[in-house]
């Protein structure tokens, strides 16, 4: 069923302000990321900087947020070298936050139409953690305790709980992967070390599209363990990266020039667009390189570094 289309989003002030990656950005970047959830919250998949299903073009996103074309490159190289974005295996980017918010929000769905969802409660039972409910739980159960006379006066001497930290992202990714590879009712603990080591290596969503394709075939058999899942993933990794490669094939001569205009004035790269200009496996067109290196003497940036 299509997502129901909100007027709204989830935004936690508290946690926009307290992220460090956010915090090393400017306030224009900062700007330009929240015009980037907007359009991620009209998208198909939600949360994917998508427009009509398709990725948006720089020229695009100047024009939805309000921006100039040459603006562009300095501000997603901020947003891209503080990790505030993820990509999917075909370059689209996306947001982890407003993604997991709707994965909880479809499993929550799912869950409550069939009164809970039991291979979590598997899983956690067989991971050690194990939850009984007691006398403190439910405090208005237990015979010895009474309402305050003034409830209000009561609460109001109660100070807040202190927000959970978010969880570690093989936290919840380990917990998925058992669900996806069919392993979620067998009493074994979660992985989370061996997740925790893909995604030294790879994207959640190469890990999760892996065992996705792996799962989906007609004879498949749940494995014995996670490690039969690592060729399948190592694959879907080195697709994404040509996918990558294919999509800086496509920047235009004009869009690579105001990248190397940016690099020339202050050392600002976009990682995404791959090595830098002085860098072993840049992908600029050897032409461009040849007239910058004629303006400039070398392929150095002017001032700095890349980013």
């Amino acid at each position: 069923m299509a997502r129901p289309k909100e007027p709204w989003f989830k935004f936690f002030p508290s946690d926009w302000r307290a992220d460090p990656a956010l915090r090393s950005c400017s306030l224009a970047a900062r700007g330009l990321w929240v015009e980037c959830m907007c359009i991620m919250h009209e998208a198909t998949p939600y949360g994917h900087l998508l427009v009509n299903g398709r990725p948006v073009s720089d020229g695009a996103l100047a024009v939805l947020a309000g921006c100039s074309l040459d603006q562009l490159p300095d501000l997603f190289a901020e947003l891209d070298n503080a990790g505030v974005w993820s990509r999917t295996g075909s370059g689209v980017i996306y947001s982890r936050r407003m993604t997991r918010d709707e994965r909880r929000r479809k499993n929550a769905q799912k869950n409550g139409q069939k009164g809970g969802n039991d291979a979590l409660k598997k899983t956690s039972a067989s991971s050690g953690y194990k939850k009984e409910n007691t006398a403190s739980d439910n405090p208005l159960d237990n015979p010895e305790d009474k309402p305050p006379d003034n409830p209000k006066e009561a609460r109001s001497h109660i100070p807040e709980p202190p927000k959970p930290p978010e969880p570690e992202p093989w936290i919840s990714l380990g917990l998925e992967v058992l669900n996806l590879a069919g392993l979620a009712d067998q009493p074994k603990p979660v992985p989370y070390s061996v997740v925790r080591q893909w995604l030294a290596d790879w994207t959640e969503d190469d890990i999760r599209t892996a065992i996705k394709q792996v799962a989906a075939a007609p004879n498949y058999t749940p494995p014995a363990g996670l490690k039969y899942f690592e060729t399948p993933i190592r694959r879907v990794a080195e697709e994404r990266r040509k996918a990558e490669a294919s999509r800086v094939s496509a920047i235009s001569d004009s869009t690579w020039q105001i990248y190397l205009r940016k690099w020339a004035a202050d050392g600002t790269w976009v990682r995404r667009n791959g090595p830098a200009p002085n860098e072993t496996g840049c992908m600029v067109p050897g032409r461009l390189l040849q007239a910058y290196e004629r303006e400039f003497g070398d392929l150095n940036p002017k001032q700095g570094e890349a980013a």
